[in-house]
């Protein structure tokens, strides 16, 4: 067998991948939890579509053939029936499509009939690896535009992704370019080679990113996951402060209620009046509660507040909120929870008598303006959390900024002599 028939079998199996690139794309696995049933069909698919290439010659039949080898391999996936069947003529008509496509380049580039395109062996091949590059390209558009909704591709991805491709496909032309001037068969071999070698790096090259986002995206779930596991053991210690303050409430009520029991049981009705006023004067808990109509914020407010306050610290707020917001209600708790807590654990190294914590929260015209000042001894300019932990405990500012960016916003660290101030702006 000639290094072009290996070649030329060789890409049914480039096709196949790309089916599966395709399915995987625009379908759900029905037997995700089979792997290797996928990798035997990828290998059936290409022998499908060897053979139908043989039979058919390029023919009308042959674009039968595929397609229906394609919708054989549909059933491997969810989904309705009409829908395979268009994406199975589809993904056949976008093949054809990008090599009628390369093969008018390659008449364009080398001046050549579509005859002596076609009939040329080295020039069908130099067609067969371009159009698989093209057609990888495009389909890896596809797959990062309706797929990959969880990762956030930059510019410089893009960039790097078209260069990827582009000088690929030039440095393919060049090869088969020099190796035409070339008489040794050796060099035309070894620049084929070297070719299919450049197809299957572009190949790697692609799947080893996907990996990495893979892996980052699940290393990104796992610190979230940890900042979940830390938000609920604040939110322990928030309802052990509740049931303290309820228990204090508890004992409390029960001198009351002595008290006031003395005044009726004497009927002392002026007295006991006048008890009651004193009493609800020296009851503020209930009229200090942060009311906006916003649940989540009054929430996460009223439950920091009540924990700074647990530890001796001045908190003092100044809101103008509406109570509806263009913000969902959980990135309200991670942008102002993680706010709280670096406040607190900042206030809680200074002395008791220098605590302090201000929150200014002001919506008008459409912006939400916030600003959070907390007194603090020292403060280290690179925001490095001043915990043991710091693998668990360095993501709130993290996590702030992340939530922010979702609202085209970004966090501003000032600092003064006697603590630091948080700044941003959402436009909602």
């Amino acid at each position: 067998m000639s290094l072009y028939n290996i070649a030329y079998v060789a890409t049914g199996l480039f096709e196949s991948i790309m089916i599966f690139s395709i399915f995987d794309t625009f379908f759900e696995r029905k037997y995700s939890s089979y792997q290797w049933l996928y990798l035997i069909s990828i290998f059936v698919l290409t022998g499908m579509i060897n053979i139908s290439n043989i039979l058919s010659n390029n023919g009308i039949m042959n674009a039968v053939g595929m397609s229906l080898s394609f919708f054989a391999m549909s059933f491997l996936y969810n989904g309705n029936i009409p829908v395979k069947v268009v994406m199975s003529v589809l993904s056949f008509s976008l093949i054809g499509i990008i090599e009628i496509l390369v093969l008018f380049l390659i008449t364009v580039v080398f001046g050549l009939s579509v005859n002596d395109a076609l009939s040329i062996q080295s020039y069908v091949l130099l067609g067969i690896i371009v159009s698989k590059m093209f057609t990888f390209m495009l389909v890896n558009i596809l797959r990062i535009k309706f797929r990959q909704n969880s990762f956030v591709f930059k510019t410089s991805y893009w960039v790097l992704f078209i260069l990827i491709f582009s000088t690929s496909i030039i440095a393919v032309f060049l090869i088969f370019r020099l190796s035409f001037n070339v008489q040794a068969r050796y060099l035309y071999n070894l620049s084929v080679i070297c070719s299919i070698g450049l197809l299957f790096t572009t190949l790697f090259a692609l799947y080893l990113y996907e990996h990495l986002a893979n892996q980052s995206e699940t290393i990104r779930k796992q610190q979230q996951y940890q900042q979940y596991l830390n938000t609920q053991i604040k939110h322990v210690d928030d309802i052990l402060i509740g049931q303290k303050q309820l228990r204090k409430f508890k004992h409390d009520f029960i001198n009351y209620e002595i008290g006031l029991k003395a005044y009726l049981d004497n009927d002392d009705c002026d007295g006991a009046k006048e008890y009651l006023n004193n009493l609800s004067k020296g009851i503020t808990s209930v009229e200090n509660m942060i009311e906006t109509g916003n649940i989540a914020f009054d929430a996460i407010i009223n439950t920091k507040k009540a924990i700074a306050e647990s530890k001796g610290i001045d908190f003092s707020v100044q809101i103008q909120l509406p109570a509806q917001l263009n913000i969902a209600p959980e990135d309200i708790c991670i942008i102002f929870g993680n706010a709280m807590d670096n406040a607190i654990e900042a206030c809680e190294k200074t002395p008791t008598k220098h605590r302090k914590i201000e929150l200014t929260t002001i919506y008008r015209d459409g912006q939400l303006f916030c600003k959070v000042f907390n007194s603090s001894n020292s403060v280290d300019n690179n925001m490095k959390t001043t915990k043991k932990d710091k693998e668990n405990h360095g993501l709130g500012l993290d996590n702030i900024r992340a939530t922010l960016g979702k609202y085209g916003s970004e966090p501003e660290i000032s600092f003064v002599n006697d603590g630091f101030v948080l700044k941003f702006v959402v436009f909602v």
